[in-house]
């Protein structure tokens, strides 16, 4: 008997898509640099970013890190969503409704 077995290339690859699981559903606020989503927000005069990941977000507004809690099912504040509201970033519904007029 080798040292591999026909089980064997099977199990790594399990193993390595585990891992690669567990990096992902740990991204931020847990571990900054790995993020589904990064805004830039400028508004009067004030810059920073936010990021979104699968337990939470963080946001970085002139310097000043701000995350919030790891918890499954999140949501944003008021002010958080009147501040993304006022950015460049056009969903395909929203672009169906403000884009056409542009032509």
């Amino acid at each position: 008997m080798g040292w591999i077995r026909p089980a064997t290339p099977g199990f790594i690859i399990t193993l390595a898509a585990t891992i690669l699981l567990a990096v992902v559903s740990f991204s931020v606020p847990l571990i900054k640099s790995v993020y589904f989503l990064k805004a830039s927000l400028s508004v009067q005069g004030i810059n920073g970013d936010i990021t979104f990941g699968t337990l939470g977000y963080c946001l970085d507004i002139s310097g000043t890190l701000s995350c919030s809690n790891a918890t499954v099912g999140y949501e944003l504040s008021k002010l958080y969503l009147r501040t993304l509201i006022h950015t460049n970033i056009y969903y395909p519904g929203m672009c169906r409704h403000q884009c056409i007029g542009r032509r």
